[in-house]
C-alpha cells in the first residue's frame, strides 16, 4: 500500500475541499483524498491559507515583495494579486459574511511586536478600514447570524 509522506500544515476546508500549505506553496485536494494539486509555485514563503465563504476564492499570506501580506486568488488556481500593502507583518484572519472582503490582521504601524489589529480589506478594491475591536488576532463569524467571535491572542 502506497503512502503519502510529507509536511503538511494550515489546512483550509470548504465542502469537499481542502486548501494546505507543502513545501512552502499551496495545494489543493478533495476530501475524499486523491492526488493533490499545486495552486502556487512562489519564490516566497506562503502562510495561513483561508479559503472564502462560497468556497470560490482564496486568501493567504505571501512574501513574494518583502513584507508578509494578503494575497488573494480562485480557489481553483490562477494568478493571485496582492490585496494589502500595510508594511507590516500580516495575514488573512478571515473574511466577512459575504464573501466581498477579507479580514486581515496586521501589527503595521503599532507600538510593540506582535500588536495586531484586524482590517477589512475589499477584495474588488477600495479601501480597507481597522475594525474598531481594539487588539485581536483572529476572528469568525456566526453562520447566517449578527453573532461575532475575535481572539486577542
Amino acid at each position: 500500500m502506497a503512502t503519502s509522506r510529507g509536511y503538511y500544515r494550515s489546512a483550509s476546508i470548504h465542502g469537499d475541499l481542502i486548501v494546505f500549505l507543502s513545501e512552502d506553496d499551496l495545494w489543493s485536494v478533495s476530501v475524499e483524498g486523491g492526488p493533490a494539486r499545486r495552486l502556487t509555485a512562489n519564490p516566497g514563503r506562503l502562510g495561513r491559507p483561508v479559503l472564502s465563504p462560497d468556497g470560490k476564492r482564496l486568501a493567504f499570506s505571501s512574501r513574494d515583495e518583502g513584507q508578509n501580506e494578503v494575497w488573494v486568488m480562485d480557489a481553483d488556481g490562477g494568478e493571485a494579486r496582492r490585496l494589502t500593502y500595510f508594511g507590516g507583518f500580516t495575514y488573512p484572519a478571515g473574511w466577512t459574511p459575504d464573501g466581498e472582503s477579507v479580514i486581515a490582521a496586521s501589527d503595521s504601524g503599532q507600538p510593540f511586536i506582535a500588536h495586531y489589529h484586524l482590517h477589512e480589506v475589499p477584495v474588488d478594491g477600495g479601501p480597507s478600514r481597522m475594525l474598531d475591536l481594539g487588539p485581536a488576532m483572529s476572528i469568525s463569524h456566526q453562520p447566517g447570524g449578527g453573532g461575532l467571535v475575535f481572539g486577542r491572542n
